[in-house]
């Protein structure tokens, strides 16, 4: 079954976060956060693909991972609530090679971010997911400042345009289109959708994304609230699915049950056998159906 998943979020220096220590950890690789004097070594950590987008205009200083984050942090004058950076993950399609992720990753942030002037620092991690299947998916780090053109540097005032919570769903659903079309142009009967599970109509509980700590936590130490949190859900979930096709099975039989008594009821006040026959080819149809599905939910409603 498909899986949609896009988040984001904003590393802040008020939850004591380093974009450089992010970065890091990220592509896998040891960086020195020169405002900590720290240096945050997440070598061991697998990841399958790294790369950084940039605008054309933007200089060399960007293309070095360790460079641009420690550059970003520099510039942010808020040393205490000062906004790092934009974190965006995307789940990608299991169905799809690593080739084939990376170019659906690559595009999207390009058209979305890069050509309206960010810079976007990739990493693609695939990693066993709960279900003993993969977790393919990606992390999108994004400048919050402009570019000055002239310069090729990162601008002093942030761009507030980029906050537009408009803006979040429209990325949200550009996300949920690149995917579909990958599975259409693969042949591959599957679909995602962006809307929550209300906006869609779907009577389910949404779960949680349990994350990497998570997952390390539960592996380690054989137990994470936030792991254990979501398995809930998932078997609430599961309840729920059965119910509402036992539901449909005890429907059908009880539609059936009264349909059959009724025409009985009905077949004894009818004179002629032509009557009775158009009856029971055309009489109890969508009208019947509606009143027996009414009286179904008031015996079953609890009152």
């Amino acid at each position: 079954m498909a899986t949609y998943h896009f988040s984001a979020r904003v590393i802040k220096r008020s939850q004591n976060k380093s974009a450089v220590a992010a970065s890091a950890y990220r592509a896998g690789e040891s960086y020195y956060d020169e405002r900590e004097s720290k240096q945050w070594d997440y070598r061991g950590k697998s990841v399958s693909h790294s790369e950084i987008l940039a605008p054309e205009h933007v200089g060399e200083w960007a293309k070095d991972r360790e460079n641009l984050w420690n550059t970003v942090q520099n510039k942010e004058r808020q040393w205490k609530n000062g906004q790092l950076a934009r974190d965006i993950e995307i789940a990608l399609p299991r169905e799809l090679s690593l080739e084939e992720n990376k170019k659906l990753v690559r595009d999207f942030a390009q058209d979305n971010f890069v050509d309206k002037g960010m810079i976007a620092d990739i990493n693609i991690h695939e990693e066993k997911s709960s279900d003993g299947g993969m977790n393919p998916h990606a992390h999108i780090m994004l400048t919050m400042k402009s570019i000055d053109e002239k310069t090729g540097q990162l601008a002093s005032a942030k761009n507030r345009d980029w906050n537009n919570k408009a803006l979040l769903k429209e990325w949200r659903e550009n996300w949920a289109n690149v995917v579909n079309n990958a599975y259409e142009e693969h042949g591959i009967s599957e679909t995602v959708d962006h809307r929550t599970l209300a906006e869609q109509g779907v009577a389910r509980e949404p779960e949680i994304h349990v994350g990497f700590q998570a997952h390390d936590i539960e592996k380690k130490q054989g137990y994470s609230e936030r792991f254990a949190r979501n398995e809930e859900i998932k078997e609430r979930n599961r309840f729920s699915v059965l119910a509402e096709k036992t539901k449909d099975v005890f429907l059908k039989q009880y539609r059936k049950a009264v349909s059959w008594v009724r025409g009985e009821e009905k077949q004894l006040s009818l004179s002629s056998p032509a009557e009775q026959a158009t009856y029971y080819n055309y009489g109890h149809t969508k009208e019947q159906d509606r009143e027996l599905d009414n009286s179904f939910d008031r015996d079953n409603d609890g009152r």
